[in-house]
């Protein structure tokens, strides 16, 4: 027993919790901060790169190339690290901006492995081909990645046009529920599809979009409906999500007509649209297109969103 306490309180083990602690404080601060779709990957990577260098410093600190085998060690690797995630996912449910996410611990693991690998490649504990494995695994964090990369690239490539669907990516842009990306005979004739459903605040919102919208003077929306009705059209500044007041946004409703509708908006008006300030156009957050009424699959196409 007196082993065990003295070795609990050893620099091994201090050098190894104090970097763990800080690690879940900022894991499990209820941090509110504005992240862009990209930025948000990059977050998810950081859980990666956090738990490649937690286990670089574990097998450093316990010298487990003399205590164990590669397979011991792979094995230990692979099983401590979901716990650890599952761990960190679990604690997350006590914090109201943050949710439990099991992509989060498939990162954690891969992160584990990475160190360790790199730690038997390099004490020669395994051959030096197994260094292979090291970018098969990167591969497996990136590829979920790849497409809002493109997407990203390309949402800059096309601007002013905001989304015109000239891409199947661009689906990745938009939120909401059943969304398709629908195209008549001509390739770049497409459209995104939804429906206003039964429930009340059904619709699309635009997060993907180039911010600065400052060197423009109007946005337009090319919108079809099968019927006539009214529809809520709404633009927000990264600056309205710490509020989501209705006053501090720009909201208009317009009744469109059944067939193709053409929406043009002053951004000005859009800028003078919050109750208490001004709108940075500068840093444009999104665009929602929804209903306050709920619908009986009432179907919708828009066919682009630009800016001139």
């Amino acid at each position: 027993m007196t082993n065990l306490i003295r070795n609990l309180y050893s620099y091994k083990t201090i050098l190894v919790i104090i970097p763990l602690v800080l690690g879940l404080v900022v894991l499990l601060y209820p941090f509110h901060f504005h992240l862009t779709r990209l930025q948000n990957e990059l977050w998810n990577l950081s859980h990666v790169i956090a738990f490649a260098m937690l286990y670089i410093l574990v097998f450093v600190v316990y010298r487990f190339d003399y205590k164990y085998t590669s397979k011991k060690i792979i094995q230990y690797t692979v099983l401590s690290s979901i716990l650890l995630g599952l761990a960190t996912e679990s604690l997350q449910l006590l914090i109201p901006s943050r949710q439990f996410s099991a992509i989060d611990i498939g990162y954690d693991v891969i992160g584990a492995l990475l160190g360790i690998i790199l730690c038997l490649v390099l004490v020669r504990k395994v051959a030096a081909w197994n260094i292979l494995a090291i970018p098969l695994l990167l591969l497996m964090v990136l590829l979920p990645s790849r497409n809002v990369i493109m997407d990203e690239i390309h949402m800059y490539q096309q601007f002013p046009v905001l989304s015109d669907f000239s891409s199947k990516n661009e689906l990745l842009r938009w939120h909401g529920r059943d969304l398709k990306r629908v195209c008549e005979t001509e390739p770049d004739n497409c459209a995104l599809s939804f429906d206003l459903t039964n429930t009340k605040y059904s619709g699309v919102t635009l997060i993907g979009v180039v911010p600065d919208w400052r060197d423009y003077t109007y946005l337009k929306i090319e919108i079809y409906a099968r019927n006539s009705g009214k529809i809520t059209l709404r633009v927000n500044d990264i600056e309205h999500t710490n509020s989501y007041k209705y006053e501090d946004r720009f909201n208009i409703h317009p009744v469109l007509d059944a067939g193709t509708n053409e929406l043009i908006i002053k951004l000005s008006d859009i800028k003078k649209a919050p109750k208490n300030r001004m709108m940075d156009l500068a840093r444009i957050d999104s665009l929602g297109v929804f209903s306050t009424q709920p619908h009986t699959n009432d179907t919708m196409l828009i066919k682009s969103v630009s800016l001139f």
